[in-house]
């Protein structure tokens, strides 16, 4: 029965592809935080960044497309998920 549990445990494990990094998103324009971008994903809100323009961002490792809300702007970039743990500086146009 053990046996039977530590594989099943193992497996869920394994098979789980997604990993949080975070990044830090910045005006190209003004270098101000982008503060409440709102973040998506497949078309959907994921999140939004917080008051030093930071999200922590949960989905299957490798170079994702995300699209980003900000001041009226909306911008589509690459982000590469990898589980690492530093903050990432991204800056929005």
């Amino acid at each position: 029965m053990r046996c039977i549990i530590g594989t099943t445990i193992m497996f869920i494990l394994l098979a789980s592809t997604a990993w949080a990094d975070a990044f830090q998103f910045i005006s190209k324009s003004n270098g101000a935080l982008a503060v409440e971008a709102a973040v998506y994903f497949n078309g959907q809100l994921i999140g939004y960044s917080n008051g030093q323009g930071i999200i922590f961002i949960n989905s299957p490792q490798g170079l994702n497309t995300f699209e980003v809300s900000y001041m009226g702007q909306r911008s589509q970039i690459q982000l590469k998920i990898s589980g690492d743990p530093q903050v990432k500086t991204i800056y929005l146009k």
